[in-house]
């Protein structure tokens, strides 16, 4: 099993008071390294073991392979839902998933949705998914929970640690940030994203 740090352990206990009173979207507010993949896998390996299927949703490729390495490591029984990825099956109680392959599978079903990079909200996650599946609980995951409309989305904030504290009981190393007064941006293209950027 998984030995969590005590931060760690804090946001766990957090979310689990939080769904107890009620809440079916929590976010939980955490910072770069402060280990959001390892909650969410000890959130879904606790789940495996009670016959809970969980989906842990990656917005991007990148994540996908890092949060399959990290089950790798933990010797975790994971199924990877990602175009058509050869590790897919559907009969695993974890599945490790594409948003954007997962909004096109229809039979999809599961007990406990985690929700990675939760401040990029995607249309057919929400309507997919988080309202159609009302009576399963959702955790959000974001290091930075600023984009417009999370309050609609999720009913319940919650941050354990800040990186200050990170930083001074050892986690993270202090970091120094040197910056020009004014960036040359001159011929940098630029392009608006769809979560607002």
């Amino acid at each position: 099993m998984i030995e969590l740090r005590p931060h760690q352990q804090e946001a766990v206990q957090q979310l689990r008071d939080s769904i107890k009173r009620g809440n079916m979207r929590p976010l939980l507010a955490a910072p770069c390294s402060m280990g959001k993949t390892m909650i969410a896998a000890h959130i879904m390996l606790n789940a495996s073991q009670k016959g809970i299927k969980s989906v842990f949703f990656c917005d991007r490729v990148k994540l996908v392979q890092q949060t399959v390495a990290t089950f790798d490591r933990l010797g975790a029984d994971y199924s990877v839902l990602q175009a058509d990825d050869p590790r897919y099956d559907p009969s695993k109680l974890i599945q490790i998933a594409s948003v954007q392959t997962a909004v096109r599978r229809e039979h999809l079903t599961f007990g406990l949705g985690i929700i990675d990079e939760a401040h990029t909200t995607y249309k057919g996650l929400i309507e997919g998914f988080m309202d159609r599946y009302d009576n399963v609980p959702f955790i959000g995951l974001s290091a930075t929970p600023y984009s417009k409309g999370l309050g609609k989305v999720y009913d319940d904030l919650l941050m354990t640690i800040t990186p200050r504290e990170l930083i001074a009981q050892g986690y993270l190393c202090p970091t120094d940030y040197y910056a020009g007064r004014k960036a040359n941006l001159e011929g940098v293209k630029t392009k608006a994203l769809k979560t607002g950027g």
